[in-house]
């Protein structure tokens, strides 16, 4: 019995486990997932119709209402979403950002953190619908982690076509 051993088709497959091993590989199919959340985050939820919820905190609600009567004398309210000159555009500031061993979502807005942050999200956000960042996680998880391993598997096709 003859085993012959083609070396030059042992270095190529070498080559190829080598390509998966590369961080760039990993960090690409990552890279995806943060493009995932941050699609997820920036959907604003509906539009509410409705009554004003002030907080039960008797001082915070009066500080809200003296906001929104101070923004009306203004002609800050009523707006439509998006035409508020003094708005951050929150939509479009979700930044994705390949860090050492994965990826950070952020957002670059001073109130972000008020409306997608579970520990600090207002009542008024949490009635209206918006998702915080840990009920994403929490929720979208199987999708995040689909489209992370899609994104691999795609990678993994292309070194193994090489």
């Amino acid at each position: 019995m003859n085993v012959e051993i083609d070396d030059q088709k042992q270095m190529q497959l070498l080559a190829k486990f080598d390509a998966l091993a590369d961080p760039g590989v990993v960090s690409a199919a990552l890279f995806v997932g943060g493009q995932t959340i941050k699609r997820i985050m920036a959907e604003y939820p509906p539009v509410r119709r409705g009554p004003m919820i002030w907080s039960s905190d008797k001082e915070k609600a009066n500080r809200q209402r003296r906001y929104i009567f101070w923004a009306r004398s203004q002609g800050l309210i009523p707006y439509v979403r998006g035409t508020n000159p003094n708005s951050e555009d929150m939509k479009h500031r979700w930044i994705v950002t390949s860090i050492p061993g994965g990826v950070e979502v952020s957002n670059n807005t001073s109130y972000a953190r008020l409306v997608h942050d579970e520990s600090l999200q207002t009542q008024y956000h949490k009635i209206t619908g918006w998702k915080t960042a840990q009920a994403v996680m929490r929720d979208e998880r199987a999708r995040i982690m689909a489209d992370i391993k899609d994104a691999y598997h795609m990678a993994i096709a292309k070194i193994l076509a090489r």
